[in-house]
């Protein structure tokens, strides 16, 4: 039987839209300073209220805390390089 899923859960969909569609999200995300994926998350969010909202936002956390451990994670690694090279 599945794992019954939190409403919190963080989820994978895959979705089918036109290029200009693509193009205008990416085109807003980097006006709003979001990647691609949080925008369509942000204004699916809004789409569903208070609520949703409050979603989109977790989410804008959960992205901002994945992109801060990878930038750390890649320091460490480039550290790494640097003192096995000399």
């Amino acid at each position: 039987m599945p794992k019954k899923r939190k409403p919190t859960d963080i989820v994978s969909l895959n979705l089918r839209f036109t290029e200009g569609m693509r193009a205008n999200l990416e085109q807003d995300a980097k006006k709003n300073h979001r990647s691609l994926n949080s925008e369509i998350v942000y204004r699916l969010g809004t789409t569903y209220g208070a609520e949703g909202v409050a979603l989109a936002a977790q989410y804008d956390e959960f992205e901002k805390e994945m992109q801060r451990r990878f930038r750390e994670m890649m320091d460490k690694f480039a550290k790494q390089i640097v003192v096995t090279r000399r």
